[in-house]
């Protein structure tokens, strides 16, 4: 940035019109006192513009580790977690489906109806057995570790069944 001062030659002699056209370009740089009043100007806006400090207090962490981890891909399908919120809001199995939006699956509210996204029909099980509708109107959600949504199982526990809801409470499966 370059500032210039224009000035006429005498300013203090008659001055004629000739001359007046003749104007002196002095640069900042050849004013000391010009650059002094400059650099002040300058350091006042720049201290008018600092921040403020926050009033939020704050702290250091040491390490934090967060797993979020809700699904994940099983052999002819996807386990799913359900959170504890999930299961704490949940009554029986139908509605822990619902409120885990499981995207495979099709749930008709207030009903026992469970169908896969094009409208097939869905076998339950529990811990790899089958189960009826008193088992599932009756299960535990918050005991519920996970829930395995498959299609064309090859366990021979699913009797041959193309599309299987798997409870799983134990952490063995069997």
């Amino acid at each position: 940035m370059l500032i210039v001062f224009i000035t006429a030659p005498n300013h203090r002699a008659n001055i004629k019109p000739r001359t007046m056209n003749k104007l002196i370009i002095t640069t900042i740089m050849d004013k000391p006192f010009i650059i002094s009043i400059f650099c002040v100007i300058i350091a006042t806006a720049a201290m008018a513009q600092t921040e403020h400090s926050d009033s939020i207090n704050t702290h250091e962490l040491d390490e934090v580790v967060v797993e979020a981890r809700t699904q994940r891909v099983i052999d002819r399908g996807v386990a799913y977690i359900p959170t504890n919120k999930i299961k704490k809001t949940a009554t029986d199995a139908t509605r822990l489906l619902e409120l885990m939006n499981i995207p495979q699956l099709n749930i008709t509210p207030g009903t026992m109806s469970v169908k896969t996204y094009t409208g097939k029909d869905v076998a339950m099980f529990i811990d790899f057995k089958e189960a009826t509708d008193e088992d599932l109107q009756g299960l535990r959600p918050e005991d519920v570790l996970r829930v395995e949504v498959l299609q064309y199982p090859q366990d021979a526990r699913f009797g041959g069944q193309a599309n299987v809801i798997n409870f799983t409470f134990s952490l063995t499966g069997n």
